[in-house]
């Protein structure tokens, strides 16, 4: 051998040493930190932890839980720590409680990366400003195309009056509703209707409690002729299921939530997919090393992030076929749309390439003046006729089946000006993020 083939061979494998040192040998690919449930307790968390789980096994990576032994900061850490002393290349973590761990984590362990689900990295617990390193990406799904698909289902299986029934038309719930009416429009166009072939309702009633004010209004609407009302909240799904069962008519499809147990007017359900969402995203980012990292990435339709979940039987006219074809054209003008917006040098949209979601007509109604707008010609006071003959205002109506299960309001409807309860009664179901997604049939959907 000669000297100068001696010192190549010896620089070789000089430089992989230096290139080893301080890093650990990767045992684990990804590492899913959990709680001390091992992520049972969060159905979220749990179709997630699928999503990477059956993802590894179809692609040969290796996966491990680490479960902290207390759900604190300091227990968290510990997980990490293990995940980091195995090589972890990739760390998985879920949820507004693990803000502050991965915080810390994200400057502990440089070399890795945090894939972080519905949550960002902070400081301090409850801090308002977030700080997301390069190496790691916050995960949301979203929730336009939950939405999209909502208003397409409900068209094309027939209903043609429709209310959305929430709280207040902000945050998730205006994402959802610019959502809904896209998804109108576009079956409109497949359909071939015009605005006169639709009546669509919209309330923003300020509060989500099941009392007799949501069940008079919800009885307004299917005694006015409204058959379906979407909404994405438990408390409201509850008044319209009591309201539908008073009306002997009308169905619910719920929005964000799929816990439906105890509800008997459940149409179906439109939700995020996250398990197929997070599946297509590490298929991406494995196989286009398409992490970018310091950013929060919303999985949508172009990973296939939302889904009908109900029994395809109770449909009319919405088949299988018609499913599995609106997932891939949302996928396909979702990812259009992307690369639209990337070579324009903006954000990527979500509009289908359809006309704004305000061009499509929806009557806004206030509580004690829907059976005064809608089609079916509820009496204005909201009055129906009782098994004796005599009349009722539509809230006694609704709300006697129920007397002993929701609060009383006062003569001025027991809310408070913001639509909150005096009483205090505490808000049921929320958004998407703090509901639970499990619990309806699921068939044309991957299973959470």
């Amino acid at each position: 051998m000669t000297r100068k083939c001696f010192i190549s061979i010896f620089t070789l494998l000089f430089t992989l040493v230096l290139a080893s040192c301080g890093q650990k040998e990767e045992k684990v690919r990804y590492a899913i930190i959990t709680g001390t449930d091992g992520g049972a307790g969060d159905e979220s968390y749990s179709a997630i932890i699928s999503g990477v789980e059956t993802f590894c096994g179809e692609n040969g990576y290796t996966f491990q839980r680490y479960s902290a032994t207390e759900d604190t900061e300091e227990g968290y850490a510990a997980q990490f720590e293990a995940a980091h002393n195995d090589g972890a290349r990739y760390m998985v973590a879920f949820g507004k409680d693990m803000e502050t761990a991965v915080y810390n984590a994200q400057n502990d362990y440089g070399k890795a990366h945090f894939l972080f689900f519905e949550g960002e990295p902070r400081k301090e617990a409850g801090a308002e400003e977030s700080t997301i390193k390069k190496n790691t990406e916050c995960l949301t799904f979203g929730k336009s195309d939950i939405g999209f698909l909502a208003g397409y289902t409900a068209l094309r299986d027939g209903s043609r009056d429709i209310a959305f029934l929430s709280a207040e038309n902000t945050g998730d719930t205006a994402a959802f509703y610019d959502g809904f009416r896209q998804g109108v429009a576009y079956a409109e166009n497949e359909l071939m209707l015009t605005s006169s072939d639709l009546h669509l309702y919209a309330e923003f009633c300020g509060s989500t409690e099941l009392s007799p004010r949501r069940l008079g209004d919800a009885l307004d609407f299917y005694n006015g002729g409204v058959d379906l009302i979407i909404t994405d909240h438990q408390g409201i799904a509850e008044a319209c299921d009591r309201a539908a069962s008073a009306a002997e008519s009308g169905a619910i499809a719920a929005l964000g939530f799929e816990n439906t147990s105890g509800l008997s007017h459940v149409k179906f359900a439109a939700v995020a997919d996250r398990e197929a969402g997070t599946k297509a995203y590490l298929t991406q980012l494995e196989n286009e090393e398409a992490f970018v990292g310091g950013i929060v990435k919303e999985l949508n339709a172009s990973q296939y992030a939302a889904k009908i979940s109900a029994d395809f039987s109770n449909f009319i006219a919405f088949g299988q076929d018609s499913y599995r074809s609106i997932l891939n054209a949302m996928a396909q003008m979702s990812e259009s749309q992307a690369s639209s917006s990337e070579e324009e040098g903006g954000e990527p949209g979500s509009t289908y390439g359809l006309q704004d979601a305000e061009s499509v007509p929806v009557t806004e109604v206030n509580s004690g003046e829907i059976a005064a707008h809608v089609t079916g010609g509820g009496s204005s006071a909201g009055q129906t006729e009782t098994a004796d003959g005599s009349t009722e205002s539509s809230e006694d109506s609704a709300s006697s089946e129920s007397s002993e299960e929701t609060p009383d309001e006062s003569a001025e409807g027991g809310e408070s000006e913001d639509g909150s309860s005096e009483d205090g009664a505490s808000e049921d179901g929320g958004s998407e993020d703090g509901s639970s997604e499990d619990g309806g049939s699921e068939d044309g959907g991957s299973e959470e």
